[in-house]
């Protein structure tokens, strides 16, 4: 399985900070947007045909992970937790845009579904995140990021079109 997309990096707990060459037109606040036939071949490495023959099978959704760091103290040792306050996924409901019977993009009309989830961040008297300490004895937030990504979907791959960081 080969995946480029936020998916993974939901998974492994790292952040992405690229786009895919060219930006589609994307308005996150409403998850709407327009994708060019072209922006998509170029994430996906497709000629026009094979656009037009996969084009009903891609779907797009936005992810957002908001990540909480922590500086945690436990006995005499120092260190750190990274926890993953929230991650959402929300499915996009897609138009496949034509001229004859060829693709020119696809328009984005906002969520149709979606799944989110959430983890206990480091607490005082929870064990500790290091496998040399204990239990947690101080804890303080350090910082936060939360990752946006816009990202089109076939089978088992993903292509971020869209991100931001912030």
């Amino acid at each position: 399985m080969r995946s480029h997309g936020l998916a993974t990096v939901l998974t492994v707990g790292l952040a992405l900070a690229s786009t895919a060459a060219g930006s589609p037109t994307y308005h996150p606040a409403t998850m709407t947007g327009f994708v060019t036939a072209g922006e998509l071949r170029t994430a996906f490495g497709w000629t026009e045909a094979k656009l037009r023959t996969r084009a009903a099978k891609v779907t797009f959704s936005h992810t957002t992970l908001i990540e909480d760091r922590y500086a945690v103290r436990c006995g005499t040792l120092k260190t750190k937790a990274t926890h993953y306050r929230q991650t959402m996924r929300m499915d996009l409901a897609t138009t496949i845009m034509r001229k004859s019977s060829q693709v020119t993009g696809f328009r984005l009309a906002g969520a149709i579904s979606g799944i989110s989830g959430t983890s206990v961040a480091p607490a005082v008297g929870a064990p500790c995140p290091n496998p040399k300490g204990k239990t947690i004895d101080a804890v303080r937030l350090t910082s936060t990021t939360t990752t946006s990504a816009l990202t089109a979907n076939f089978r088992t791959e993903s292509r971020d079109l869209w991100s931001k960081r912030c």
